[in-house]
């Protein structure tokens, strides 16, 4: 993330796998019929907060693995038992410390 470009043009932008992967899956959308995929690295972190629905696996133009992708289907509904119960996982909309902030492949 950062300025890209020369004195007379620069551009802000963010570079790197996790950005193309996300570009590659809006892409699927279209093909699978649907609004919003995700990899399962992002399903994982925030899987307390949503539901999803498992699509399928591909390899994504330009990478050489295979990713599982979702589609988020909704907000998770409280849990009124979680409140009384602390949870290691942040709260939804929270950022955990402990998780790294750029892989999301």
């Amino acid at each position: 993330m950062g300025n890209v470009g020369s004195a007379e043009r620069m551009n802000y932008t963010v570079l790197g796998n996790s950005v193309n992967l996300a570009a590659r899956l809006e892409g699927l959308n279209k093909e699978y019929g649907t609004t919003i995929l995700v990899s399962e690295a992002v399903r994982n972190r925030v899987e307390h907060c949503f539901r999803f629905k498992a699509i399928a696996s591909v390899i994504a133009k330009g990478m050489t693995t295979e990713t599982r992708v979702y589609e988020l289907v909704e907000a998770a509904p409280e849990d009124p038992l979680a409140a009384r119960h602390q949870s290691p996982r942040p709260a939804c909309g929270e950022r955990s410390e402990a998780a790294p902030s750029a892989d999301f492949g």
